[in-house]
């Protein structure tokens, strides 16, 4: 695994309707973002294989902070962005930052976009606001503790590590 220059993205992709719609927004931005920390680890078969493992895919960090101070992407346009791309099938969120310090979202490289305006289509969305933000289990007194966030399996096709369409797990 060397550290690399280069993002390379499928020509399918940036032809493709999910893509190409888009729009003028940063989620474009956002990706090639997240494409750019992507570990790729040297194929079995080879260096000309047309595919290469990703090795942290699931584990890629865009900190909100970061994506203000480096980019200039503001806090509101980055969950517009990642909500935009998670909706197409670009991204999925392996697990959903709380929002404490320290406790940031990760994200994985998705291929589901493939057949975004299919009904082969695999609809998902990223979990918006905290697991208390319901009147029912919000914390009421400075001694009550908010309820840990429940975790489900998500499957989805996403770019695994060994082919392009294994199953990823995450939160949902």
């Amino acid at each position: 695994m060397s550290k690399s220059n280069f993002v390379f993205i499928e020509r399918d992709l940036i032809e493709s309707p999910a893509w190409l719609g888009l729009g003028r927004g940063v989620a474009a931005q956002v990706y090639l973002l997240l494409r750019g920390r992507v570990k790729y680890s040297k194929p079995a078969d080879g260096l000309r294989s047309e595919v290469w493992p990703m090795t942290n895919n699931g584990q890629l960090l865009l900190p909100y902070v970061e994506a203000l101070k480096r980019f200039g992407i503001s806090a509101k346009s980055l969950t517009r962005a990642i909500d935009s791309l998670v909706e197409r099938g670009f991204i999925d969120v392996a697990h959903q930052g709380g929002g404490c310090e320290g406790d940031v979202s990760r994200y994985a490289i998705s291929d589901r976009w493939r057949d975004w305006g299919t009904e082969d289509f695999i609809q998902a969305k990223r979990r918006k606001g905290r697991p208390w933000s319901t009147p029912e289990t919000k914390p009421t007194g400075a001694n009550d503790r908010a309820p840990r966030a429940q975790t489900t399996v998500v499957a989805s096709r996403t770019t695994g590590a060994n082919d392009r369409g294994g199953a990823f797990l995450g939160q949902k």
